[in-house]
């Protein structure tokens, strides 16, 4: 009869050694063990200062209150599922049985948590009013520089590039002509590099386009062993992006940070609504 008083006063006795796997913090009526504290920590266990102990502690202990949460509102999961989404994860690389199990199990976690999160932190809309605020507040965050469209035909001689100038003036189309004659990688799109900045370009063809006007044809330019015939079609000069450029942009952004909102204050309510008790006398010193 006296076996378990004995088991539980060696237990006790082992708690503060820190060779020993002892009950560092209680969620509820589940306990995280100090093991699971340094696996959360990975390499940085061995030489880790306290404050990243408990900072791992912490996120054990979110994630119990958060599982303890999902199983309250009964969220299922099939099996399938945390296997259907293994395989995408690991393109079908074959695990260990053991690094099978774990990393399931750690899958699935996961998918309940992203469950709940769904249920509880409903659906966020962002007024169109708040994303103009956003706007004028960060203009600085949306800047662009000053580009250009540019069509560029490249061939390897200075006889072919005269010639494809000369047909350009005899009223030719640049396109037409990129397709025929030029080596670049954009001739089959008609030499159309889409709209570039200047530190996309090598020089002397960085400097050459950034100082052509809207509509001008330069050439034919030498750089490399090759010979290069600039078309820019317009110029877009630096400053401040769109609202309608970026409203996408900042609505995902005022969404992410709502929904971290959210999801902080439940959290919190949960911590509020749940014994937690962390035992820092076994903590490492």
């Amino acid at each position: 009869m006296r076996l378990p008083i004995l088991l539980t006063a060696m237990s006790l006795l082992s708690f503060g050694a820190e060779d020993v796997d002892s009950v560092v913090a209680m969620v509820g009526s589940e306990r995280i063990l100090s093991s699971e504290v340094r696996e959360a920590l990975g390499p940085k266990a061995k030489d880790c200062k306290r404050e990243d102990w408990t900072a791992a502690l912490d996120t054990l202990v979110e994630r119990k209150l958060l599982l303890q949460a999902a199983k309250a509102e009964a969220i299922e999961l099939p099996a399938s599922e945390v296997e259907a989404e293994l395989r995408t994860i690991t393109r079908g690389a074959v695990l260990a049985p053991d690094q099978k199990e774990k990393l399931t199990e750690r899958l699935r976690e996961q998918m309940l948590v992203m469950r709940l999160f769904q249920r509880k932190l409903g659906y966020v809309a962002i007024a169109p009013k708040d994303i103009r605020k956003y706007y004028e507040e960060h203009k600085s965050e949306f800047l662009e520089s000053e580009a250009r469209h540019l069509r560029m035909i490249v061939v390897p001689d200075e006889a072919t590039a005269k010639e494809v100038m000369k047909k350009l003036a005899q009223g030719e189309k640049f396109a037409d002509l990129a397709k025929a004659n030029s080596v670049d990688p954009q001739k089959e799109s008609g030499g159309d590099w889409g709209w570039i900045l200047k530190t996309d370009l090598r020089e002397p063809i960085g400097s050459e386009v950034f100082s052509m006007a809207p509509g001008e044809i330069r050439g034919p330019i030498p750089f490399q062993k090759q010979y290069a015939i600039l078309s820019v079609e317009a110029v877009r000069p630096q400053g401040v992006k769109p609202l309608s450029d970026v409203a996408e942009t900042i609505t995902d952004r005022l969404t992410r940070q709502e929904l971290l909102l959210r999801r902080q204050a439940y959290v919190d309510g949960l911590r509020k609504r749940t014994n937690v008790v962390l035992f820092e006398d076994r903590f490492p010193k």
